[in-house]
């Protein structure tokens, strides 16, 4: 549909008051009622026919009316202003020759109605070109999605959707073609920024955009870092930072000092301990992206309070008891323990203090060589500098214990696995006997076990309630068991059995491409994750470049592709041996060779 056009406009000097003794009722009525296009009074006042054949428009024009006169005829592409006369053959035809680029046409049609003469009638034939519409589809944080529609795909060459320099859409910044699905995705843009976007569609050399009166404003998501809440303590709190980067190019995100910093102190998770309960502490995180910069965001978390419930002790013998308390405090806490005394000692006796470890939410502790004929009381505490907090006090007596108990054993998942190492930690409470010998036995399950072991059981000794021990020169790539246990007069107690893998070593040898071209390519191991291994290609002009895997029987391990110039991670969870990477950018070819041991 063509602009509405109030057609007393565009019919040059004519004033309807002077036509009215000339013009029919219904032409009246149009006349006093022009709420049609100029193109529909054309089709009122001449009956138009035409076909095109072999690139020749063959027009009739037949006047409906007799007060109208067809005084002259003329035609143009309707992409330029150029009229040229149309004359009409002897069998009473229009003919003109079509331009192979472009299928619409206007006619300007001269004509008398009554005694006025040389008013001017619009006509289009041909195929009518619209102006292109689009549908908003998705944003990101450097993304915009069209789909770009209205167009003739027969004689359009290109069509898609253009940046403006401004919301008046004269000035263009770049185009970008539809896919073969007809959508326009922009790539490269800036998180939380607003753009002015029309459609465009090319027929020829000439280019259309869409008709609304500015270029429409369309805004990118921002990069929205967030923080959340792990957990939370009376002396400590976990939090873990989301980068929010979404599509954006991250290099880097944590958690900084203070709110504008660009110094990271940690990386997306950190745990604060040592802290003071009922506190408000501020952490501040930020996210560092190539497109938008630094985005940064703040929370602020509130240590608990401290609960220190007391709970019935557990003579283990006439002269040993276990003391516990559930807790809401962090297990890595260390100023925490129990108070006891004799239940008849005077208030002015300062109490007997043990520190104690806190295991799973329960503070616990043993104590030996206690009276069997004495009762005492007791209660834990938490010591923050020169700030106590309490416990009720509980009472206990041994003198009538009459269970054994045997020594309490629990194993924890390794920590800090590398290569060569790992650190193993456990928990041993003492029973009804003293505990002569404590600790961790470990030992390979795979083949790979050094001769020295001679694939035997280790063990290595610890004191204290909470064991914690770290071992080193274990063979990377193995994966080893362990459990924790305490050796009393009545035997050996063991913990839960658990295992870890140390991380494989990727050494590396290069050896020179097939076709000696300097292309480089570069094979460390990655100290992160396990498993893996870093690349690095360059000297190439490609963007991009496939890789493969081979062992040196030939077969297929890994393969994929990988961006040049970027260290990029790649599967090398593979069975001790020798192993080829084969890197390939189309033109070049390099080979490095690296062992998993």
């Amino acid at each position: 549909m063509f602009p509405e056009t109030d057609f007393r406009d565009c019919l040059d000097g004519w004033q309807g008051d002077l036509y009215v003794q000339e013009l029919t009722m219904e032409q009246q009525d149009i006349f006093d009622n022009p709420t049609d296009s100029i193109y529909s009074l054309a089709d009122y006042y001449i009956e138009t026919r035409s076909e095109l054949t072999n690139g020749t428009f063959k027009v009739s024009l037949t006047p409906r009316y007799e007060n109208v006169t067809i005084n002259y005829v003329q035609y143009k592409s309707s992409k330029d202003g150029n009229y040229q006369e149309l004359l009409q053959g002897a069998d009473g035809y229009y003919y003109f020759e079509t331009t192979p680029e472009w299928p619409e046409y206007d006619l300007s049609i001269g004509v008398s109605i009554g005694d006025h003469s040389d008013q001017k009638l619009s006509k289009k034939l041909g195929e009518i070109v619209p102006n292109p519409t689009y549908t908003f589809l998705n944003r990101t944080q450097t993304t915009f999605q069209f789909r770009v529609e209205s167009i003739k795909p027969s004689w359009c060459t290109e069509y898609g959707m253009c940046i403006c320099d401004w919301w008046w859409g004269n000035s263009i910044d770049s185009y970008y073609p539809v896919d073969e699905e007809g959508v326009v995705t922009i790539t490269g843009l800036i998180p939380e920024l607003s753009y002015y976007i029309r459609a465009y569609a090319i027929y020829g050399d000439t280019i259309l955009y869409s008709t609304e009166q500015h270029a429409e404003s369309f805004e990118t998501l921002d990069v929205s870092p967030s923080i959340s809440v792990i957990s939370r303590t009376p002396t400590t709190i976990t939090v873990k930072g989301d980068s929010g980067h979404g599509d954006a190019t991250l290099i880097e995100s944590g958690f900084t000092k203070t709110s504008g910093s660009k110094e990271f102190i940690s990386g997306d998770e950190m745990k604060w301990t040592n802290l003071s309960p009922d506190r408000t502490y501020t952490f501040y995180y930020a996210t560092h992206t190539e497109e938008g910069g630094y985005d940064r965001t703040t929370l602020e978390v509130a240590t608990l309070h401290p609960s220190l419930t007391t709970e019935s002790a557990q003579p283990t013998s006439t002269t040993s008891v276990r003391l516990m308390a559930t807790t809401n405090l962090d297990d890595e806490e260390m100023r925490a323990g129990f108070q006891w005394r004799r239940y008849d000692a005077p208030d002015e006796m300062p109490s007997n203090e043990v520190s104690c470890p806190v295991v799973e939410g329960n503070l616990v502790g043993s104590l030996r060589n206690v009276n069997p004929e004495v009762y005492y009381k007791y209660r834990p505490f938490l010591k923050i500098n020169d700030t106590y907090y309490y416990g009720d006090w509980a009472v206990f007596f041994t003198g009538d214990a009459a269970v054994y108990f045997e020594p309490e054993v629990r194993t924890y998942d390794a920590l800090s696995v590398t290569a060569n190492g790992a650190t193993l930690n456990g928990y041993a409470l003492e029973g009804s006997d003293a505990i002569s010998s404590q600790g961790f036995e470990y030992w390979a399950t795979t083949p790979l076990t050094k001769a020295s072991t001679n694939g035997g059981v280790q063990k290595v000794t610890v004191s204290g309630i909470r064991m914690q021990t770290t071992l080193t020169d274990l063979e990377p790539g193995t994966t080893y068991s362990f459990r924790a246990f305490a050796t009393t007069a009545s035997g050996t107690v063991y913990g839960e059995e658990k295992q870890f893998t140390t991380e494989p070593v990727v050494a590396v040898e290069e050896i020179k491409g097939s076709n000696g071209l300097e292309m480089d390519v570069k094979l460390r191991s990655n100290p992160v994750t396990r498993g893996t291994a870093w690349v690095q290609v360059s000297g190439t002009t490609a963007a991009a470049v496939q890789y493969r895997v081979v062992s040196i029987t030939g077969q297929t391990m890994s393969a994929g592709t990988l961006t040049c110039g970027e260290w990029q991670s790649i599967d090398a969870s593979f069975p001790a041996g020798m192993y080829l990477l084969m890197v390939n950018d189309g033109t070049k070819s390099r080979t490095v060779k690296f062992i998993v041991k």
